[in-house]
């Protein structure tokens, strides 16, 4: 039965609910007072962990227990040990490990794997050196074709491009309009905005890891930054993930990173660091939508080369005509089917009699056609969402025999 309530109730009822909804939207979260309480005081905490998708809590309060170091209220001596679950470098503090039970009879079975292996590459070995002499042809006139091709000199990944791509990205400008930001902070750029502010900064710490970004990043001119991060071997962790969601969801089938990679090296004679730094440019000028043809993805990829000419201040011109020639007629002789060898029984099969690549090809097709009626029905993101979660490493087993028992005895009859 429904409890009633009379009208000088509901009118109490009403201003309770006002007032405190006014003072929840009036009074302050008071963020820096629980740090406070967590970091200094009798018994600080000597272990934090932040459940997210990336470190900026952990980051917020390193910065905060630094203070307090300074101003006293926290022992230098005190130990601090921050762990963020979106660092991969953390997985071993954060993660359980169950010892490894060793099986006797998979470890026979391998060592006999392993001998009959050694004398099936004893077997190959005379086949091999018959074939040494057209490999060695083969290879000196492939290193004479990337050497006519790679007419730049390479260089590594640059820090500095990813720093500005980041930032433009987040911003929505180009790189051409950075150069005049770039005595700014990220404090000044967000323009009071604490959200934009806490994304730029999680990014350079995802991309560059909390040990290369300092202390104060927020409050730092971009131009400082600039000189800090220096050359990467490879992309970061955010600058992978962007340019692995641009050619998943904005290019034509085909066009993965190494047709990418091959059209930079084959037109402009670009070598793997100068590429990379190409897929990063055209992070900043992603289409809104998937591109339609590969000729379209092609003069993305030419335009985003030129950006970073401009922007490195380069001389770029496309390779000749007749050196493509030569690449394409190199890469056909290396893709021709191959004649294998089995040491077992010296049967000889061609491989490309066994692969049906037309049907291959027309399965990607419609799976492609899948993913993009998903894309236009959902979003870009619904794919990356209903991804399933589970990680084996998180699993933890329990033996509950003991509890069974107890509820056992205290169910029975005792005699």
């Amino acid at each position: 039965m429904a409890q009633s309530y009379t009208l000088n109730e509901q009118a109490v009822a009403h201003r309770l609910l006002v007032e405190l909804l006014a003072h929840q939207f009036a009074f302050p979260v008071r963020w820096t007072d629980t740090q406070d309480a967590l970091l200094s005081g009798g018994s600080p905490v000597s272990r934090l962990i932040e459940l997210g998708p990336s470190a900026t809590l952990t980051g917020m309060a390193q910065k905060q227990a630094t203070r307090l170091v300074t101003d006293g209220r926290r022992s230098a001596a005190a130990s601090l040990d921050l762990l963020s679950y979106s660092n991969t470098g953390h997985e071993a503090k954060l993660w359980y490990e169950y010892e490894q039970v060793v099986d006797e009879e998979s470890e026979v079975r391998t060592e006999e794997t392993e001998e009959r292996g050694v004398l099936a590459k004893e077997e190959a070995k005379e086949e091999t050196k018959k074939k040494a002499e057209e490999e060695k042809t083969t290879r000196t006139s492939s290193s004479e074709t990337a050497n006519s091709t790679a007419a730049v000199p390479d260089c590594p990944l640059p820090g500095s491009l990813v720093l500005r791509m980041l930032i433009a990205r987040r911003l929505k400008r180009s790189l051409a309009q950075m150069p005049s930001s770039f005595d700014k902070s990220i404090r000044d750029l967000s323009g009071g905005k604490s959200i934009l502010q806490n994304e730029m900064v999680s990014n350079l710490v995802g991309e560059f890891g909390e040990q290369r970004v300092p202390d104060g990043v927020e409050d730092m001119a971009l131009s400082e930054l600039d000189s800090r991060f220096g050359s990467m071997g490879s992309m970061g962790k955010i600058s992978g993930a962007l340019v692995g969601r641009l050619l998943s969801n904005k290019m034509p089938v085909g066009c993965n990173q190494a047709f990418l990679r091959e059209h930079l090296a084959a037109k402009w004679g670009l070598g793997p660091g100068r590429q990379g730094a190409v897929l990063i440019c055209a992070l900043v000028s992603e289409p809104a939508v998937r591109l339609a043809s590969v000729k379209e993805a092609l003069e993305l990829i030419d335009d985003a080369t030129q950006q970073y000419a401009a922007w490195c201040g380069l001389a770029l011109s496309p390779v000749s005509e007749q050196q493509q020639q030569q690449q394409q007629q190199q890469q056909q002789r290396q893709q021709q089917p191959a004649t294998v060898t089995v040491p077992a029984g010296n049967h000889q099969c061609d491989c490309a009699s066994h692969v049906g690549l037309e049907e291959c090809s027309s399965q990607v097709a419609e799976l492609q056609a899948k993913l993009d009626a998903l894309d236009a029905e959902f979003s870009s993101e619904y794919l990356s969402g209903a991804l399933p979660v589970f990680d084996a490493r998180r699993v933890r087993r329990y033996n509950d025999w003991w509890n069974a028992d107890r509820i056992r005895l205290a169910t029975s009859d005792v005699a």
